[in-house]
């Protein structure tokens, strides 16, 4: 699942950590990178055109309106140009779903070099977020892939909503996060941008999909099935490794105020993205979004949970997890007969 890193640099950010007061996660302030610069009218794009083996030149990207981008077809100039059209078709779906824009563009910062990868503290598919720049400017994004439409997410977040990390992470990964898929032996691989639930300005939309580590190795799932796997109910082909597994686990348990973290750094993503996703596709978004904006991450903001769900949905938030489990048990063919993605144990592991 998820590094703990990408969940610790999220909230160093966001606590303002670093010279000044100010974050400063990923070493920007040295001005140790040699950037390529391109603007859009929300973005402005940061990158390196002349490292060959960048993963943004190399990586297949299912782009949000289904189509399929090779980049290696492209320069690196015209491969950003489609990343660029593919943040800003992001950006215009998020500020309809939240009503708003953003206050200033967003810089997007795509790393490259090992050493980079190193800084950014992720793996090949990770990212993170910054919303107090050294600098000054507004938030920023950090990946190593061309789009990264899970982090665009939670910088629409910060400055329209502030809830309990279950229901952050729950809404970008069953918006964001779609398929992953290792090509060859690596380390390239492709990742779909493509939102998982409706979106104004996008036709249709994919799968969520997130990582589990099984006996078989690292597997990228649809949500749901490793959802149904973390709550210990049986699957047909793979099996979590025992300390993923939670049978009790809820996310009603992650919603106190001030509740951040969990007994696993990944609960959030898995139970959290696979109840927003089923939240969303059965009483649309205008509830969710409501219920977002209601609650607070602290004592002395938001209202309590239960009652916040009581209001919007009609029904207790232990009813809504009731039917979410029961869904979950019936294994719709839709999710798990969906195909995945399978990055084998190292030999002798």
């Amino acid at each position: 699942m998820r590094s703990p890193v990408a969940v610790l640099l999220v909230i160093a950010s966001a606590a303002g950590f670093g010279p000044g007061c100010v974050a400063d996660p990923f070493g920007l302030a040295g001005g140790t990178i040699e950037w390529q610069v391109r603007e859009s009218e929300h973005f402005v794009y940061h990158y390196q055109a002349d490292d060959p083996a960048a993963y943004p030149w190399h990586n297949p990207m299912e782009l949000p309106d289904g189509s399929l981008f090779l980049p290696e077809e492209h320069t690196a100039d015209e491969s950003v140009a489609v990343y660029l059209e593919a943040y800003e078709t992001w950006y215009s779906g998020l500020a309809d779903l939240f009503g708003s824009g953003l206050d200033e563009r967003v810089a997007v910062y795509v790393y490259s070099s090992g050493t980079q990868k190193l800084w950014l503290g992720q793996s090949a598919s990770g990212g993170a977020i910054d919303v107090q720049r050294i600098d000054g400017g507004g938030p920023a994004v950090h990946s190593s892939t061309g789009v990264h439409s899970h982090e665009l997410v939670h910088v629409f977040q910060s400055q329209h909503v502030d809830a309990p990390v279950v229901w952050m992470e729950g809404q970008a990964v069953a918006l964001g996060d779609g398929w992953v898929e290792l090509i060859g032996e690596g380390p390239y691989f492709s990742r779909s941008q493509r939102p998982n639930l409706p979106l104004a300005g996008v036709e249709g939309h994919g799968i969520p999909y997130i990582e589990g580590e099984t006996t078989a190795g690292l597997v990228f799932f649809p949500v749901h099935r490793i959802a149904a796997m973390v709550l210990g109910m049986p699957d047909p082909e793979y099996e979590l490794l025992p300390e993923h597994v939670h049978p009790d686990m809820r996310p009603s348990s992650m919603t106190s105020a001030g509740s951040t973290l969990t007994v696993e750094f990944a609960l959030p993503y898995a139970l959290g993205g696979s109840l927003v996703h089923y939240l969303v596709l059965t009483h649309g978004w205008e509830r969710y979004i409501e219920v977002l904006g209601r609650l607070g991450t602290t004592t002395m903001a938001g209202e309590d949970t239960g009652s916040v769900f009581r209001d919007v949905y009609g029904v207790e938030l232990e009813q809504i997890e009731d039917e979410w489990l029961s869904f979950l048990e019936s294994q719709p063919s839709e999710f798990w007969d969906a195909p995945v993605s399978v990055i084998p144990l190292p030999e002798g592991s």
